[in-house]
C-alpha cells in the first residue's frame, strides 16, 4: 500500500472534515432525534447506544444505534462503526431525502480528486 504524501493527506483530511460536518449539518436539518440509552468506555472504546429518529423530511427513521468507537495510544478517534437496527429503513430516508447530484457531476468530482 503506497501511503500520500503528507500534503496530499491533509487536502484529503481536509476535505473529509467538511464532509463530516456537512453529514451532520444535513442530519440537524431533517430533523433527526437522538435518545441515549446507554454510554460505556473501557479506555480504548467507547460504545454509545441510542434511539434516533427523524421528525421532518419525506418517510421515517426510527430504530436503535450502536457507535462504537475506537481511540489509538495516542487517545485520538481512529476508527468509528455505526451500527443501525434497521439499515433498510435508513437507506429508504435518505434516499427520499437527499437525491444524489446527476451523473456528470459526480463524474467530474471524482476526475478532480484523483488529480
Amino acid at each position: 500500500m503506497r501511503l500520500p504524501s503528507s500534503t496530499t493527506a491533509a487536502k484529503y483530511l481536509s476535505r473529509r472534515l467538511d464532509e463530516v460536518v456537512s453529514f451532520f449539518d444535513q442530519l440537524g436539518r431533517a430533523g433527526f432525534q437522538a435518545e441515549p440509552v446507554f454510554l460505556g468506555s473501557d479506555g480504548e472504546y467507547v460504545v454509545d447506544i441510542h434511539r434516533g429518529w427523524t421528525t421532518r423530511g419525506v418517510g421515517e427513521v426510527d430504530t436503535m444505534w450502536a457507535l462504537v468507537w475506537h481511540f489509538d495510544a495516542d487517545g485520538r478517534v481512529d476508527r468509528v462503526v455505526n451500527l443501525s437496527g434497521d439499515q433498510h429503513q435508513m437507506d429508504t430516508y435518505v434516499w427520499a431525502n437527499f437525491p444524489l447530484a446527476p451523473l456528470p457531476l459526480r463524474l467530474a468530482r471524482e476526475e478532480k480528486e484523483a488529480e
